[in-house]
């Protein structure tokens, strides 16, 4: 069965959309960079999500939003199901607008615990600051506390966003580093924060 979640969001932000002919709706790209007029305007006032479990005839949609966003593709096996982690898809107005995804590392690594990780979130530039990743990222951390009662993020220390949204959750700042699991911030130049939650 899948996690679904609805989400309403109120948005007030004056558009600044690039108008098109009387009943364009843009390219996929367009709509999801917020390039459409039309589109655009309706989501200033409010947002209907739908939160759900990724299946792969998502793809298609997943890659346009990574496109949109100038992100490396997502896979078909990165947004399959597995037992031990999720993938999520923001949908409004029959499009995905935004994926994230979980990780679980059954094994420390140096001096990172095992555990549930939140992993990558791809959020549509036309639908960010709107509470697409904040409504992606506690859906993902109800997944996780049906499960466990910690959960891990890290992210680049420039990335104050990123910080910023998942203290509003709870997560507090526990290591620095110049390496997790094989991922570095900024080809080494700069560190990475590892933050830890409990339900």
């Amino acid at each position: 069965m899948h996690l679904i979640v609805w989400v309403l969001r109120t948005w007030r932000r004056p558009a600044t959309a690039r108008a098109g002919p009387p009943g364009y709706r843009g390219t996929v790209i367009d709509r999801l960079a917020g390039r459409n007029e039309g589109t655009f305007r309706l989501a200033r006032y409010a947002v209907a999500m739908q939160i759900r479990e990724a299946i792969l005839d998502d793809l298609g949609h997943v890659t346009a939003v990574c496109d949109a966003s100038g992100r490396t593709r997502w896979t078909s096996e990165m947004i399959a199901t597995k037992n031990d982690r999720v993938v999520l898809v923001a949908v409004t107005q029959g499009e995905v607008v935004g994926v994230a995804k979980t990780h679980l590392h059954p094994d420390p690594e140096g001096s990172s615990p095992a555990g549930h990780y939140l992993g990558g979130v791809v959020v549509a530039p036309g639908f960010r600051r709107r509470g697409v990743g904040s409504a992606l990222t506690r859906a993902r951390l109800e997944w996780i506390w049906s499960r466990a009662s910690t959960a891990y993020y890290y992210t680049n220390e420039h990335n104050t966003a990123s910080i910023r949204m998942h203290e509003t959750l709870n997560f507090q700042p526990v290591a620095r580093f110049s390496e997790i699991r094989g991922v570095t911030a900024d080809d080494g130049r700069s560190e990475l924060i590892l933050f830890e939650a409990s339900r």
